[in-house]
């Protein structure tokens, strides 16, 4: 097996498909394994316990197939406390903005899913794969 010395360059350009995009590189996710660059979305219900809202029908689904409606959804994660939060990872977006999911995810009402629950108040932000 031969091994190459690199001189020059950076690792973008060996994993990264979208090296040309605009702001990738330091504080971006770089993907290896997805075709487009990915964004993590973090939904904050604010005081609304989401996590009886995993079912069919819930609200958990509702603000899945929102998002849907304008990126590819890769994965989610439903935070295991009362906290409200979930995260969703995407590639392929189409949303300008995670204020425009957040506009998206409020217009759903005060009586989404089994709850039913309110998510008039969520907010949505960008935060990559910061905790």
């Amino acid at each position: 097996m031969a091994i190459f010395t690199r001189t020059a360059g950076d690792a973008k350009g060996v994993v990264h498909v979208d090296t040309g995009v605009a702001g990738a590189g330091i504080g971006t996710i770089i993907s290896t394994g997805l075709v487009r660059r990915p964004t993590i979305y973090k939904l904050d219900t604010g005081t609304v316990d989401i996590r009886g809202e995993m079912g069919v029908g819930g609200a958990v689904e509702a603000i899945l197939k929102v998002v849907a409606t304008q990126a590819t959804i890769v994965a989610y994660q439903v935070e295991n406390d009362n906290s409200g939060e979930m995260r969703v990872m995407v590639e392929a977006t189409g949303w300008a903005a995670a204020s425009d999911v957040q506009a998206a995810v409020r217009a759903l009402g005060a009586s989404v899913g089994a709850g039913p629950v309110d998510l008039t108040s969520t907010t949505a932000s960008a935060v990559g794969l910061k905790s």
